[in-house]
């Protein structure tokens, strides 16, 4: 129950949600999720009153509930921003959830924006060992956050999981986008959001760094490091310079063991 499937596309975002709304939304995202491998033409999702309590015991009445999806609703977003899923375009608008629907028993019916739906939908297929013509859109399988009470660090938690090798530098301007602080921390952006993500997260991702590239005294872009992001290739050849040594077998025998011990070496490491 712990772990989700969410959709590359709709990680880098535009939509200022709280900390706690983006969590909410997680959790409607496993939901659907779980649902769909019930029935894979499901549109629409059934959630009760009493598990939504269960999951944020924040929302103690059905007003409250009501009140949280409702914010939700109201929010339209931005997504695909980084472009890392190339099936679709970048910058599409949209709505996180469509369509809220209440009955008059204890449950509610919502839609989820439709390319999020058709990529949990692949998802399933995939998993199910049914045939699709369609490519399955980039995903990642997250962990819930719920520790986490800033937003920033949210988003570059997933951020990471989901590229997994490489992330290439953003733009400074896409970065304050996808992280709601474009209008927040004009002067003390480094200390206030920098700072404060890697503080976040620097016990919970193996090697990360997150750093502010400036040019002159203009912020240019954020670089985001980590091990989970690097290849054991080039994490060696740095070592190798690093400790002064030659490449040998027994010498990329040792870094392999160190690379793995500080959360290296998952498939995607190993196969760049």
């Amino acid at each position: 129950m712990n772990k989700f499937f969410k959709p590359s596309l709709i990680i880098a975002n535009s939509v200022p949600l709280t900390a706690n709304q983006h969590d909410f939304y997680n959790y409607l995202l496993q939901q659907a999720y779980f649902q769909l491998e019930n029935n894979h033409f499901r549109d629409t999702f059934i959630f009760s009153y009493k598990e939504i309590k269960v999951f944020n015991p924040r929302l103690k009445s059905k007003k409250m509930i009501d009140e949280f999806f409702k914010e939700i609703y109201n929010k339209e977003f931005e997504f695909n921003i980084l472009g890392k899923d190339n099936s679709i375009e970048t910058n599409i608008k949209s709505r996180f959830i469509t369509l809220i629907k209440k009955d008059k028993t204890n449950n509610i019916e919502i839609a989820l924006e439709p390319l999020t739906i058709s990529s949990l939908r692949k998802m399933v297929l995939k998993k199910k060992n049914i045939n699709i013509e369609e490519n399955i859109n980039p995903y990642s399988q997250l962990t819930f956050t719920k520790d986490l009470s800033f937003y920033p660090s949210k988003v570059v938690y997933e951020l990471v999981y989901d590229y997994k090798k490489f992330i290439k530098e953003i733009e400074f301007d896409v970065f304050k986008k996808i992280t709601d602080t474009e209008d927040k921390y004009q002067k003390n952006y480094n200390s206030m959001v920098i700072n404060k993500i890697q503080k976040d997260l620097k016990e919970k991702i193996p090697g990360f760094n997150i750093k502010l590239i400036k040019e002159g005294r203009k912020n240019k872009s954020v670089k985001i490091d980590s091990f989970i992001n690097q290849s054991f290739e080039s994490y060696y050849n740095n070592w190798l310079i690093k400790n002064k040594l030659d490449n040998t077998k027994t010498n990329e025998k040792i870094c392999k063991m160190e690379f793995i011990q500080k959360g290296g070496l998952n498939e995607n490491s190993i196969n760049s």
